[in-house]
């Protein structure tokens, strides 16, 4: 009878590209958030209270710019793709502004998104 030859398994097994160590990253330098245990009041007082009256002038300025910039907009085709062309695609940016108009009327976006009250 013959011998059964056993297959050897190297004790130390090489990877075929050795890469070298890396060096630890160092530790980013702390923020603000950690340094303090909460933010001081007069910043979070001046957080909420400048939003009541920024976030309407932001929405008054974001509508007036578009106001006086559809004209232009409906007369040059800006950034319009008209048809034919060769992927069959049509996009009006002039229409896509006042799509993003209508979002900023209240009571509005629900209807759309679904999320209607009852």
């Amino acid at each position: 009878m013959g011998h059964r030859r056993q297959r050897c398994t190297p004790i130390l097994a090489l990877p075929s590209n050795p890469q070298p160590p890396r060096a630890p990253r160092p530790s980013p330098p702390p923020t603000a958030q950690e340094l303090l245990p909460s933010p001081p009041y007069p910043l979070l007082w001046l957080r909420y209270s400048t939003f009541i009256p920024l976030y309407p002038l932001g929405v008054a300025s974001e509508l007036s710019m578009v106001w006086l910039a559809w004209p232009t907009l409906r007369r040059t085709h800006l950034w319009s793709v008209d048809m034919p062309n060769a992927y069959n695609f049509a996009f009006d940016y002039s229409l896509a502004c006042l799509v993003i108009v209508a979002a900023y009327l209240p009571g509005e976006r629900a209807d759309w998104t679904g999320g209607g009250r009852g």
